[in-house]
């Protein structure tokens, strides 16, 4: 077997994406990727299946299905592929961990970069924003590594 990279090139992280699918059958492979909208109580939806790229078409069923206001998806410009700073995480993003900065706002996690420098002066701005206390802004940086080094 062929090495793809050498000891010292070797990736520090690695992502792997789960395929949703419906309960079926039939083999993964075989399967469809369809998906099902279901409600349950008053304001909680689920949705089961699916594909990542068809996440605007869901959207967009289940305002239709479950609203009687008019789905605006389609009218709806796409987001800035530009990575948020700190602050608008906090404001516009609602980031309320370093976690949720760190993992799933920008791709720091997944980078050599993502460690205890940079996680410091993440959770350091956004204590700023979101009034956190030392004891707070800590602990999200502790969750967050312990996150991160796993």
């Amino acid at each position: 077997m062929r090495r793809l990279f050498s000891a010292a090139e070797t990736p520090t992280t690695t992502f792997a994406g789960v395929r949703p699918l419906l309960r079926s059958t039939a083999t993964a492979s075989a399967r469809h990727r369809e998906h099902k909208i279901l409600r349950r109580g008053e304001n909680l939806f689920s949705i089961a299946g699916g594909k990542y790229t068809t996440f605007r078409l869901v959207a967009q069923q289940v305002v239709d299905q479950f609203t009687t206001a008019p789905c605006r998806t389609a009218d709806t410009p796409w987001p800035r592929r530009s990575t948020p700073n700190v602050a608008e995480a906090c404001t516009e993003e609602m980031a309320l961990t370093v976690s949720d900065y760190m993992r799933r706002r920008t791709d720091l996690a997944l980078s050599r970069q993502g460690g205890v420098a940079s996680a410091e002066r993440v959770a350091h701005e956004m204590a700023g924003q979101l009034g956190w206390t030392d004891e707070h802004r800590q602990s999200s940086v502790t969750d967050y590594l312990t996150e991160w080094s796993s």
